[in-house]
């Protein structure tokens, strides 16, 4: 059956619109030379020398904590529990306080988004990011009465925040 015909049970709701679902990093958006950054700071914390992007942008879509991971492995580093969440814990904070940094759309992605939506998509992000690096960052959106507020980007239908009156900035998510 067509995704247009399935109903929910007890609820009525139907879906009419196609989902287009997503990936974030190295699908929509180039974060690999972000990502990179905050390994390299974290490596630095722990006099670690860096690694350089040749070869190593292929484990970006693994996560930061297999990025780390490979790092170690190339220098030869033990890598304990302990040590795994201290630096992972290093490469969060300096990714969210960075993020986006250097990263960007990769090339006509903006383009195709704007076109399925422009024919009825719903579009949606899935992304192994942890919520605050994937939310983090504020953008200008204008409401109905004309009034510019800072709104994270990720805001579904439905989706409620607490946005200040007074200044226009994001609150909370209620």
């Amino acid at each position: 059956r067509s995704a247009a015909l399935i109903r929910r049970e007890n609820t009525g709701y139907s879906m009419t619109r196609p989902i287009a679902v997503f990936d974030l990093d190295g699908t929509l958006i180039d974060t690999a030379p972000d990502l990179l950054d905050s390994i390299n700071h974290s490596l630095a914390n722990g006099g670690i020398p860096p690694v350089a992007s040749e070869g190593f942008n292929a484990f970006v879509s693994l996560g930061g904590m297999a990025m780390l991971e490979k790092a170690f492995a190339r220098h030869n580093k033990p890598m304990t529990e302990e040590i795994k969440r201290e630096f992972f814990k290093t490469f969060l904070e300096h990714y969210a306080a960075g993020i986006p940094g250097k990263s960007r759309p990769y090339p006509g992605v903006l383009a195709a988004l704007d076109r399925l939506a422009a024919a009825g998509f719903t579009l949606a992000i899935c992304t192994n990011k942890h919520f605050a690096t994937a939310t983090n960052q504020l953008k200008p959106a204008k409401t109905e009465t004309g009034m510019v507020v800072n709104v994270p980007p990720f805001i579904g239908e439905g989706d409620v925040i607490r946005v200040s009156t007074e200044t226009g900035e994001y609150q909370s998510r209620a």
